[in-house]
Protein backbone atom coordinates (compact mmCIF):
# COMPACT_ATOMS: atom_id res chain seq x y z
CA UNK A 1 0.00 0.00 0.00
CA UNK A 2 2.77 2.12 0.91
CA UNK A 3 4.86 1.53 -2.07
CA UNK A 4 1.91 2.66 -4.64
CA UNK A 5 1.21 5.71 -2.55
CA UNK A 6 5.21 6.36 -3.11
CA UNK A 7 5.12 5.82 -6.70
CA UNK A 8 1.85 8.08 -6.83
CA UNK A 9 3.61 11.12 -5.29
CA UNK A 10 6.75 10.11 -7.49
CA UNK A 11 5.00 10.22 -10.91
CA UNK A 12 2.44 13.12 -9.69
CA UNK A 13 6.18 15.47 -8.90
CA UNK A 14 7.49 14.14 -12.28
CA UNK A 15 4.88 14.37 -14.37
CA UNK A 16 4.51 17.50 -17.25
CA UNK A 17 1.58 19.51 -16.92
CA UNK A 18 0.28 19.62 -20.34
CA UNK A 19 0.66 16.52 -22.55
CA UNK A 20 2.43 15.65 -25.48
CA UNK A 21 3.52 12.43 -27.50
CA UNK A 22 4.74 10.46 -24.11
CA UNK A 23 2.97 12.14 -21.47
CA UNK A 24 -0.56 11.33 -22.18
CA UNK A 25 -2.10 9.86 -19.29
CA UNK A 26 -3.85 12.37 -16.62
CA UNK A 27 -2.87 11.54 -12.81
CA UNK A 28 -5.33 13.55 -11.04
CA UNK A 29 -4.72 14.55 -7.49
CA UNK A 30 -8.00 16.22 -6.07
CA UNK A 31 -8.87 18.71 -9.23
CA UNK A 32 -4.68 18.70 -10.52
CA UNK A 33 -3.72 17.19 -13.64
CA UNK A 34 -0.51 15.85 -14.67
CA UNK A 35 0.52 13.36 -17.62
CA UNK A 36 2.44 10.43 -16.93
CA UNK A 37 3.44 8.04 -19.55
CA UNK A 38 1.62 4.24 -20.59
CA UNK A 39 4.40 2.48 -18.94
CA UNK A 40 4.04 4.82 -15.40
CA UNK A 41 0.53 4.19 -15.76
CA UNK A 42 0.89 0.70 -15.84
CA UNK A 43 2.79 0.43 -13.49
CA UNK A 44 1.43 2.15 -10.42
CA UNK A 45 -2.23 0.21 -11.53
CA UNK A 46 -0.76 -2.76 -11.25
CA UNK A 47 0.62 -2.16 -7.70
CA UNK A 48 -2.51 -0.63 -7.13
CA UNK A 49 -4.38 -4.01 -7.86
CA UNK A 50 -2.15 -5.83 -5.74
CA UNK A 51 -2.96 -3.82 -2.84
CA UNK A 52 -6.79 -4.56 -3.08
CA UNK A 53 -5.71 -7.99 -3.65
CA UNK A 54 -3.99 -8.36 -0.57
CA UNK A 55 -6.19 -6.05 1.16
CA UNK A 56 -8.94 -8.52 0.45
CA UNK A 57 -6.75 -11.39 1.49
CA UNK A 58 -6.35 -9.52 5.07
CA UNK A 59 -10.03 -9.46 5.55
CA UNK A 60 -10.70 -13.08 4.23
CA UNK A 61 -7.79 -14.57 6.93
CA UNK A 62 -9.56 -12.21 9.71
CA UNK A 63 -12.72 -13.83 9.17
CA UNK A 64 -11.61 -17.22 9.10
CA UNK A 65 -9.80 -16.71 12.08
CA UNK A 66 -11.30 -14.77 14.08
CA UNK A 67 -15.11 -15.68 13.32
CA UNK A 68 -15.40 -19.45 12.49
CA UNK A 69 -16.07 -21.84 15.38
Amino acid sequence: MLYSEKLFDEYFASGKQTPDGVYFVPLNNHGVYRYITESQDQHFRIFLGLTVVWVLCLFVVIYVTKFRK
